[in-house]
């Protein structure tokens, strides 16, 4: 079993999150950034075993003998669940059905529970041909949609915010996400590119939804705003929250 004594490196980051468990202040979520092979899925294996560990060593690492590790393991604890799905081509509402029906259960045996996503299993997931495809820049459209929905969905995630994903029966309106401030309604959109969102436009000027006045759209595109929707390159996805907590337009 892989422990924060067991890595070698990343010492910054590893004192950073024993310091956490240390003072009892650990985050509602935290990202793991960096390239392929960095450790970053280790790193995250080993926080929450550390995290759910019965009796853990006086740095506050796993103790590797307790049953919570030894479940942890053998990847059979139930309060630890990796987010991956056999297919590539994962819809936002798959996301919403495997996470948010179970994050509503309390913990089976432990004080958390813990979620690892990892969008770098998505790629892993592709056939030989395809994840070639991918890394020379090959046949990006077929792919770009899926990655991009799912960047932003982990994002949403990490700052609190559930997965709604609407559907309009016998139509095409769809929207890949929502979000409600103290006033309204919010649909936001994922765009591979930087065409027009008809969707949301037609949810704004619909005189049925009078909670939507505004939408939110993440494109390849630059800061802007037209007809009511506000664009932000994708980036901006991990600092939604703050923007709607500053902006008064939405309060």
């Amino acid at each position: 079993m892989i422990r924060f004594h067991d890595i070698i490196g990343q010492e910054p980051i590893k004192k950073h999150l024993q310091t956490a468990l240390a003072q009892n202040n650990v985050s509602h979520a935290y990202l793991f950034c960096g390239d392929s092979g960095s450790g970053r899925h280790t790193l995250a294996k080993a926080f929450a075993r550390a995290l759910l560990c019965e009796q853990p060593t006086p740095d506050h690492d796993a103790c590797g003998h307790c049953k919570s590790c030894l479940q942890a393991a053998s990847a059979n604890h139930p309060d630890i669940r990796v987010i991956t799905h056999e297919k590539f081509n994962i819809r936002v509402d798959e996301i919403r059905e495997q996470l948010n029906n179970d994050i509503q259960i309390k913990p089976y045996s432990s004080k958390y529970k813990v979620y690892i996503s990892d969008t770098g299993l998505l790629v892993a997931s592709l056939d030989d041909e395809a994840q070639v495809d991918l890394r020379a820049n090959k046949n990006l459209g077929v792919y770009k949609g899926a990655l991009y929905e799912n960047f932003a969905a982990e994002a949403f995630i990490k700052q609190g915010y559930g997965l709604y994903y609407y559907s309009k029966e016998n139509s095409t309106l769809e929207e890949d996400f929502f979000i409600r401030s103290s006033n309204e309604l919010i649909p936001v959109e994922v765009k591979s590119n930087t065409n027009r969102s008809k969707s949301m436009a037609q949810l704004i000027k619909s005189d049925t939804y009078p909670d939507i006045r505004h939408g939110i759209k993440f494109t390849t595109g630059n800061i802007g705003i037209s007809d009511d929707i506000i664009t932000f390159p994708y980036f901006c996805t991990f600092l939604l929250k703050r923007y709607m907590e500053m902006q008064k337009i939405f309060k």
